[in-house]
């Protein structure tokens, strides 16, 4: 290999490294745990890992990962060799020929031919570079046009011209010009891959003012809650179904749709003192805040003209148009972080230590060998996905803390999958106020408001969700629709969540007899109650194994009601402990089951395996993990190549019915934020000591 070879596979294994493979492994197996508590503000529970209602089956290693050395897009057009070298070939004041090069110089009036053998030297200027040649005592000044070529050699230069027969050699003051022209061409393609990697300057966040005005502008959305409406001819529409950006662009910057063309909203340019002409003709000065005021809500320009029919005319609030004005006055620097062109930077968040430690190592194992698998494709439009972790604290102020300085520090397009349960409210909170996408976070206790949250998308349903479902199940049992309904429940906020949504979800649906009870540790007592009370329907969420001994007291007690358990809130052992007089009144919710897990899901999980080690156990979590991690890669692709925050929640509300392989079927939309709303429902033959489905029941709320 040559010195400029060696220099071009020093330059691509500094600037790239090298690429790391690890083995393949083979499945392993894990084993489960009791359901947890969980309590507002505390760190998750150590027994996370069956919330999902999912039974751990088969287990995956941990990997080890490198980076793929990229041998393209360096200077596009000079590197034409597998080396990543180059061979200048340079002219001079004539035409490039085949293995060289010829110039002519005309000295006396006499020119002379040469095929000269150039290297460094001379000093540029305006349009070209000069150097000078002595021949027989004297100078000769030539102009020549450079391209490519020659050897380079350390200070001075030689080369030999013929003329008539007769070698002449001379000298050239031509004084790094090859040495220069080659670097200027080498680094103006560094300079300009450089340019597209390196991130814009950190803006600032934006205001509470200018978060409202983007509101306003992406999506007609007053912070009032009030809803604005827009007028286009003589019809009154929601400002929703026409916002600003839908026509003007996410970016102000104007778009023409259908042979209308929507003007350039960024506020420097309305402010042009020149004014503004437009493809119709119409013409007029630049705007102010109180001439934008009239042109919005009248549909009038600064010079009195009115604007195109296609333009709604808006009812809005002083305060609501004071919003949008700040925004439009950003909007030319409001560029979501972690995005360039190369790259697409995730964090997600998983604790480092405690006794969840293991569970988030193996959901960062599973992220991190998805998003190198999709890199090693050509990433999404040619940009890589890069994964940071956010360390969960060791309670929910901490972890909400963790994550605010990691995202407004940092550069984070979006969160994705992570353990959130402890810390749900708080972590909703920080996506909101830093309109951050956060997909798919592990936890029971949803926040489900897309009102007051667009940012958050879950996977699963959480305990809300899943109880609501138990009473729509309930609702179809004709012997139940008239009879007294019973909640019993702990004070945890899990218990309580759960209370809240089966009593709202059973008002709904018809019933006016329900009675809720804290829970006791005396079942005797609370099964002599209630049964006193006539209750034909209990829904028990207690949680741990206490359901158990509830069943047990009422069999003694000769009672038999229906009971509507949650997977989650009950012991393992129930199943084997289930007496037989209770065969078909005992009903649990899960959120997904093993027959989720299709054979394609599994083949793809698997072939990451093969590729990248993977710790056996937390399967529950990883399988999380991987429909996560997937469902946001199609969310970039359905994006587009002109990537946003605002786009790809847009096209993860457009979700339908999505097969991740490993779930039930996910679907999003507008006010939709939970992809899986309902849940299975399983019975409990207490002969057979086997679950029986029922299904799965949609929850309508």
């Amino acid at each position: 290999m040559n010195q400029k070879s060696k220099f071009f596979a020093a330059l691509r294994e500094g600037l790239f490294g090298a690429r790391a493979t690890a083995p393949p492994q083979d499945f392993g197996s894990l084993a489960t745990a009791p359901p947890p508590d969980v309590r507002r503000g505390s760190a998750p529970p150590s027994n996370l890992s069956i919330w999902f209602g999912l039974r751990p089956w088969f287990g995956l290693r941990p990997s080890a990962f490198g980076a793929k050395p990229r041998t393209r897009g360096i200077a596009p057009g000079i590197f034409n060799r597998r080396d990543g070298g180059a061979e200048p070939r340079l002219t001079s004041g004539g035409r490039a020929v085949a293995g060289g090069a010829e110039f002519r110089l005309k000295s006396g009036g006499r020119e002379v031919k040469a095929e000269p053998r150039l290297t460094s030297g001379g000093k540029a200027v305006a349009g070209g570079a000069e150097f000078r040649l002595k021949s027989g005592g004297r100078e000769v000044k030539a102009e020549p046009r450079l391209t490519s070529g020659g050897r380079a050699v350390a200070g001075r230069a030689e080369f030999r011209l013929k003329s008539g027969g007769r070698e002449v050699k001379a000298e050239s003051r031509f004084v790094g010009m090859l040495l220069a022209a080659f670097v200027l061409t080498l680094s103006g393609g560094l300079l300009a891959t450089v340019a597209q990697q390196t991130p814009a300057p950190k803006q600032p966040g934006l205001t509470p003012q200018e978060r409202r005005g983007k509101a306003l502008y992406m999506r007609g959305e007053s912070p009032s809650g009030k809803e604005i409406t827009a007028m286009l001819g003589d019809f009154d529409v929601p400002a929703s179904t026409l916002n600003c950006a839908g026509c003007h662009g996410l970016r102000g910057e104007g778009k023409t749709e259908g042979g209308v063309t929507a003007g350039n909203l960024t506020w420097s340019n309305m402010i042009k003192a020149y004014g503004h002409t437009h493809p119709s003709g119409r013409k007029h000065g630049a705007f102010d805040e109180k001439l934008f005021t009239r042109a919005l809500m009248d549909g009038i320009d600064p010079a009195g003209n009115q604007l195109a029919k296609a333009m709604p005319r808006y009812n809005m609030s002083p305060e609501d148009i004071a919003d949008l004005i700040a925004y439009l006055k950003r909007i030319e620097t409001d560029r979501d972080p972690g995005l360039t062109e190369t790259t697409i930077t995730v964090a997600t968040i998983l604790p480092k230590d405690g006794a969840l430690a293991e569970m988030g190592a193996a959901m960062k194992d599973v992220l991190a060998a998805y998003f190198a698998n999709v890199n090693d494709k050509g990433g999404i439009y040619n940009r890589r996905i890069e994964l940071q972790t956010i360390d969960a604290g060791t309670d929910a102020a901490t972890t909400a803390a963790n994550a605010r300085k990691h995202i407004e520090n940092g550069e984070v397009f979006a969160i994705v999958s992570g353990l959130s349960a402890g810390a749900d409210k708080e972590l909703a909170a920080v996506v909101r106020d830093d309109e951050i996408p956060f997909m798919g976070p592990v936890t029971l206790l949803t926040q489900t408001s897309a009102q007051e949250n667009r940012n958050l998308f879950y996977l699963l349903p959480g305990a809300g969700q899943q109880a609501r479902a138990l009473v729509n199940f309930a609702a179809k049992k004709p012997e139940l629709k008239k009879s007294r309904l019973a909640i019993v429940h702990s004070e945890n906020e899990l218990s309580l969540t759960a209370a809240a949504a089966v009593e709202d979800q059973a008002r709904k649906l018809g019933w006016t007899s329900i009675a809720r009870k804290s829970f006791s540790k005396d079942s005797t007592a609370t099964v002599t109650a209630l049964k006193a009370e006539g209750a034909d329907a209990v829904f028990f969420l207690a949680g741990g194994s206490e359901e158990a001994e509830f069943i047990k007291s009422a069999e003694a007690a000769s009672w038999t009601p229906h009971i509507f358990l949650l997977g989650a809130l009950t012991g393992r052992d129930l199943i084997n402990t289930l007496p037989l007089s209770f065969k078909d009144h005992v009903f649990l919710a899960f959120p997904t089951v093993p027959t989720d897990v299709a054979p394609e899901g599994l083949a793809e999980l698997r072939a990451l395996e093969e590729k990248y080690k993977f710790a056996p156990g937390h399967t529950s979590a990883k399988l999380n993990a991987f429909a996560a991690a997937k469902i946001f890669t199609e969310g970039l692709k359905r994006a587009g190549r002109d990537l946003s925050r605002e786009k790809l929640i847009t096209a993860l509300e457009g979700l339908y019915e999505y097969d991740t392989g490993v779930t039930p079927s996910i679907t999003f939309g507008p006010n939709r934020r939970v992809g899986a709303m309902g849940a299975y429902v399983l019975a409990i033959d207490p002969a057979k000591r086997e679950f029986v489905s029922s299904g799965w029941i949609s929850n309508n709320n």
